[in-house]
């Protein structure tokens, strides 16, 4: 059989070992033939093919074997991705959830403190309460935007009596890390300037859900404009109702 029981005892490894038994009979049967054809007789051709058998023998136990091996370590390994995903999942909703209770304790123990001792609270401390009950809540809501800038722009419109609504569906998640964190950074500060233009009415900040053309969008409706703010992932698009579109790169 020469190199070509080498080549069908590859085929045998690779899993095709039906395919290459079948094309060694077939190399016997033509061998057996050649020697009947050629007065060495039949037995004699019949007899060069027997040791390449010892070689299909090898490659099909090896396909036997090691081709259950291999699709073990594979699943190992998709395993072991899974779970390092779930590790890091678990990870990031720890700190998530170290970080709120970080800010409860850091804004909201001193309100509660004195609440469970029933002391009396001023006018003023029940407005900043009130207040910071709502940027509580944006933490919770809206996550993708709780960062300083952000909350000290809707802290200030509420003061002013704007109605502030922050919402996050989960659209930054859909980018990479690197690009996420920069389109974070910048969203966070044209919607404080945004926030900041605004002296009445309601101002809604929404991240949308993945797989929308627009990352982000803020509603303003207010007593002297209404407006629309749409942010792309690398162009910020602003439509205002009765002005022209102006474009701002993010």
């Amino acid at each position: 059989m020469g190199a070509s029981v080498i080549i069908l005892a590859f085929v045998a490894v690779r899993g095709r070992p039906l395919a290459a038994w079948l094309a060694s009979g077939c190399i016997s049967v033509i061998a057996g033939v050649w020697g009947a054809v050629s007065t060495a007789g039949a037995v004699w051709g019949l007899s060069i093919t027997l040791p390449g058998y010892a070689i299909m023998i090898m490659g099909s136990l090896f396909s036997v074997m090691l081709r259950p091996m291999a699709r073990n370590i594979y699943e190992l390994r998709e395993a072991s991705e899974r779970q390092a995903a779930l590790d890091a999942a678990a990870a990031a909703a720890t700190e998530v959830r170290d970080r709120r209770l970080a800010a409860l304790d850091e804004r909201a123990r001193p309100v509660l403190t004195r609440m469970a001792r029933r002391e009396t609270f001023t006018a003023d401390e029940v407005a900043t309460a009130r207040l910071l009950e709502a940027q509580l809540r944006d933490g919770i809501r809206a996550s993708g935007l709780d960062l300083p800038m952000v909350r000290d722009a809707a802290w200030r419109a509420r003061q002013r009596g704007v109605r502030v609504v922050l919402l996050d569906d989960g659209g930054l998640a859909a980018l990479d890390d690197a690009h996420a964190a920069v389109a974070r950074e910048r969203l966070a500060n044209a919607v404080a300037e945004l926030l900041d233009e605004v002296e009445d009415g309601r101002v809604t900040v929404r991240i949308q859900p993945p797989g929308r053309d627009a990352l982000a969008s803020v509603g303003v409706d207010a007593s002297h404009v209404s407006h629309r703010v749409e942010f792309h992932p690398r162009v910020l698009v602003r439509t205002e109702i009765g002005r022209e579109a102006r474009a701002e790169n993010v």
